[in-house]
């Protein structure tokens, strides 16, 4: 008997032990975490706000100020610029200060990968280092994918408190460029629309000005030509038959 409680005290010590471990290990662990990545942020709520902000959004200006200033702002990101395609070129939206071709094999690299990178690591790092734009500055890289089709690319600088970027940030990230892409896709047509209805608009009132413009020249040619001509056909006819009336002789046609 004594042997059983010995036992049975050495097994729940030992559950006790591990048990401590385990807290320990998930408390040092949530700690390295935080002092790392920061303190942790709601991805999915993040998402579902911001998804019904880009959705909603009027123009590429407005979603271009939620990816660079209140998302960055969410995540705590210091410095980010978005890059949209403007012919052969990926274009910074605010200040076109930073312009990359769009056959740079950094964003072609990116492209291909079709998610968020960081720009510390392996090849896009050596990648980055080999262009003549200075992007050092960058952290991580996200393209804006819509399908194959590459929308602009969202570059994001270093995060407060040397914080990094934890994983769940990067697929946080991809979600919110591959929705931007699609926003991105919608208000180009809306503005390709808006911008038809002004130039239908625009020629309705040229070819109505062309009819006025016609409906006074005829007015100017009937006064000038066919009224005038009347008139004086008319002031023939009444000096013809005063002439006839003191004559006392009938007018008659030849």
């Amino acid at each position: 008997m004594e042997g059983n409680g010995t036992l049975l005290i050495g097994l729940a010590l030992g559950w006790l032990a591990l048990a401590a471990g385990l807290v320990l290990y998930r408390g040092a662990r949530t700690w390295w975490r935080n002092r790392r990545y920061g303190s942790p942020v709601d991805h999915s709520a993040l998402l579902m706000e911001y998804g019904r902000k880009m959705t909603s959004a009027p123009d590429r200006q407005a979603l271009g100020r939620l990816l660079t200033t209140e998302i960055p702002c969410a995540l705590q990101v210091e410095r980010t610029v978005l890059l949209l395609p403007e012919a052969y070129q990926l274009v910074d939206v605010e200040t076109g200060g930073v312009r990359l071709p769009i056959s740079h094999a950094a964003v072609r690299w990116v492209a291909s990968g079709g998610e968020a990178q960081r720009a510390d690591r392996g090849r896009l790092r050596e990648l980055v280092q080999q262009g003549q734009v200075d992007l050092t500055w960058t952290q991580v890289w996200v393209p804006l994918m819509r399908g194959a089709e590459l929308r602009g690319m969202w570059l994001l600088g270093a995060r407060a408190g040397r914080m990094q970027y934890a994983p769940e940030d990067l697929r946080c990230l991809t979600a919110v460029g591959r929705q931007a892409a699609v926003m991105l896709e919608a208000t180009h047509y809306a503005e390709q629309q808006r911008q038809t209805a002004s130039e239908i608009r625009a020629l309705y009132r040229q070819v109505v000005a062309a009819r006025e413009m016609e409906r006074d020249q005829l007015a100017r040619e009937l006064h000038d030509g066919v009224l005038q001509d009347l008139c004086a056909v008319t002031r023939d006819l009444k000096a013809l038959e005063a002439q006839v009336e003191e004559n006392g002789a009938p007018f008659a046609l030849p």
